[in-house]
């Protein structure tokens, strides 16, 4: 699973404490699911993801589950947007984010 938290500038800007408040949230949740898979895959099963709790729960420690915050991730997400770029450029706006698409946090 590879999954993105984006946001408008004006958010950051109008509310940087609840921004980064998600972000911890979204941080913490990815350490707790590492440390304990059992509860994890539990989750998993209650909330109909697809899997089982005990599939899941053998999974996660064979997941690469990582946060990585944006302007450390800028690299690795310019790779992909220029595959995008490079056979529908229309698809990403023409053009590589600014520099000020990536936050820091």
């Amino acid at each position: 699973p590879m999954s993105a938290f984006v946001v408008r500038d004006t958010l950051i800007t109008q509310r940087p404490l609840a921004v980064k408040a998600i972000l911890d949230a979204y941080r913490s949740s990815i350490e707790r699911v590492q440390a304990d898979p059992s509860a994890a895959g539990v989750l998993v099963e209650k909330y109909d993801m697809g899997l089982k709790a005990a599939v899941a729960a053998k999974a996660i420690p064979r997941s690469a589950y990582v946060f990585i915050p944006a302007i450390k991730a800028r690299s690795a997400v310019e790779q992909l947007l220029s595959v995008f770029l490079s056979f529908a450029p229309a698809s990403i706006g023409g053009k590589l984010p600014e520099p000020s698409f990536y936050a820091e946090f």
